[in-house]
């Protein structure tokens, strides 16, 4: 009797175990990606993030996101990226400059990205508007990830728009 007991035991332990790498893991690749995206901000450019703070319901609005390259060395704009709980109330119809292809970062991230591929030259700046429309009531918030030479070197702004009928 003494043997089964410590076989079950055992038995308990790998399993609890084995649950525990398993919950690493996957906090590894669901959390990891956030970890390292917001642990490479790009500091070599100074980015700026402006959107209405209200909006009635049918109205445009336009946010504005501004990118100043002070190096000597030209950067790209590769993305900028939008969470879902800002876009529930607000529907992008067009920017300016045309992005060049969107997908859809979610389950990872709940957002939205908007690939640019834009060159900003040295010692320059550019500036990206969204047109949208307001096409819900409520109050919208969330972050607006601009990504510098790649999608995991992005700096992180909040946004937050109250939306009347």
């Amino acid at each position: 009797m003494e043997n089964r007991t410590v076989s079950i035991v055992l038995i308990v332990i790998v399993v609890v175990l084995v649950l525990a790498c398993l919950c690493v893991v996957g906090l590894i690749l669901a959390g990891g990606g956030f970890v390292w995206r917001t642990a490479n901000q790009p500091y070599d450019v100074i980015v700026s993030v402006s959107a209405p703070i209200q909006a009635t319901q049918g109205d445009e609005v336009v946010i504005e996101v501004l990118i100043e390259n002070p190096t000597t060395e030209s950067q790209e704009l590769d993305s900028i990226d939008i969470d879902l709980t800002y876009l529930d109330g607000l529907h992008i119809q067009r920017t300016d400059p045309p992005y060049q292809d969107t997908l859809s970062l979610s389950p990872i991230f709940e957002q939205q990205s908007y690939l640019f591929y834009q060159t900003i030259p040295a010692e320059s700046e550019l500036t990206v508007s969204f047109h949208c429309a307001a096409v819900k009531s409520g109050d919208f918030y969330g972050q607006i990830d601009v990504c510098i030479n790649s999608g995991g070197n992005c700096q992180g702004h909040q946004v937050r728009t109250v939306v009347e009928e």
